[in-house]
């Protein structure tokens, strides 16, 4: 009787603390935390389901696997794999382009404002 009268307590002290801070939050934190609540409550039934599935295919499937015993197998050999070695860095097959230019950009016109404009000849 002492935990059922706990868990009472509890759940309506929860209750209590829900409503005092629901009752102070604006429209659009109201309509967030109502939205996420919902998502989640939509959410749970398709986990519980998905979970169901998932350990029917499980128990179905281990207890076909221990009703027949596995085929015996004759021994394998051993698998051996010949790989031949790299070619050396410069073979004589290969081609040798010589070394890029670096790439030198144009000098740009940077126009500061603020100062006098200076026209293409020279003159202020």
């Amino acid at each position: 009787m002492n935990v059922k009268c706990l868990w009472i307590t509890a759940i309506t002290a929860a209750i209590a603390l829900a409503a005092l801070v629901v009752n102070r939050l604006d429209n659009q934190s109201l309509a967030l935390l109502t939205g996420a609540v919902c998502g989640i409550v939509a959410g749970v039934p398709l986990s519980f389901a998905i979970f169901w599935v998932t350990m029917r295919h499980q128990l179905t499937s281990t207890s076909t696997a221990f009703a027949s015993p596995p085929p015996a197998r004759a021994p394998q050999q051993p698998v051996i794999i010949v790989q031949s070695a790299p070619p050396p860095p410069h073979a004589p097959w290969q081609q040798s382009y010589p070394p890029l230019e670096p790439y030198t950009r144009p000098a740009r016109d940077f126009n500061i404002i603020g100062e006098d404009e200076e026209d293409d000849d020279g003159s202020s």
